[in-house]
């Protein structure tokens, strides 16, 4: 579990880049790239949600996102009533720290994801976490369908 601090990190820093971007990740969902060969646009929608492939990434439902987010803020509340040093952080120096979780930790993190959950009852979808061969996260949203 010693990792999951600076995981949960780069999952929160993706989430709040999809919601101040507009979920430009979603842009990318359709390849309407012209084929220089040809000149023909190729689409392709096996990255867009109800595309046509096995690999689809798999997608949060809403009440398992909720369940999830309770068990979550549960974890991260008991880290911050025992004083847990487990929190990392980039200072001024652009140097990762390690400092105490606080109850502000704990509430700004269940605000985010309540923002994420909020977005998802309006349609948009978010991928669950997709674990890369570099033992990175990846997550993606996407705009509702439509």
């Amino acid at each position: 579990m010693k990792h999951k601090p600076i995981l949960l990190g780069a999952v929160l820093a993706v989430i709040l880049l999809l919601s101040i971007s507009g979920l430009a990740f979603a842009a990318n969902a359709t390849n309407t790239s012209p084929n220089p060969a040809t000149g023909d646009v190729d689409v392709r929608t096996d990255l867009a949600p109800g595309g046509k492939t096995v690999n689809q990434p798999e997608f949060w439902q809403v009440d398992e996102f909720e369940s999830w987010m309770e068990q979550e803020r549960a974890y991260y509340q008991q880290l911050a009533d025992s004083g847990d040093k487990s929190f990392w952080y980039k200072n001024t120096d652009d140097e990762y720290v390690c400092r105490e979780w606080t109850q502000a930790d704990v509430d700004a993190l269940y605000a985010t994801w309540e923002q994420q959950l909020a977005l998802m009852r309006q349609g948009y979808q978010f991928t669950k976490a997709i674990e890369a061969a570099d033992g990175g996260l990846l997550v993606g949203g996407f705009q509702p369908e439509g």
